[in-house]
């Protein structure tokens, strides 16, 4: 029973940094921000933005506030204060995103 129980976390991290690391990645491409700036310590409004559109998804997708938080190198609460302060910034996202694309 603790064998499995061992696997199960073990399986359960290794999906959780894969869709941390992937969602990392598609983020960086979509707003050309480096997937290192998005994880480091710069507090810029647009870096702000771009961790809280992270922070939702990864929420959405099942992980936890800690899960989230070490994926991004946070404190859950920073997670939690984001998520709150700041309801419909994926909606926003990407409405912006659709603007941006019809107006080239």
């Amino acid at each position: 029973m603790a064998e499995w129980l061992d696997r199960a976390k073990h399986d359960r991290r290794a999906v959780v940094q894969r869709l941390a690391k992937d969602t990392i990645a598609e983020l960086a491409e979509a707003t050309g921000v480096r997937p290192d700036v998005i994880v480091g310590h710069r507090q810029t409004r647009g870096l702000s933005f771009v961790r809280r559109i992270a922070y939702r998804f990864l929420r959405d997708c099942g992980l936890s506030l800690c899960e989230t938080a070490q994926a991004l190198n946070r404190h859950h609460s920073t997670v939690m204060h984001a998520l709150k302060t700041s309801p419909g910034v994926v909606e926003r996202a990407v409405l912006l995103t659709i603007a941006k694309r019809l107006a080239r």
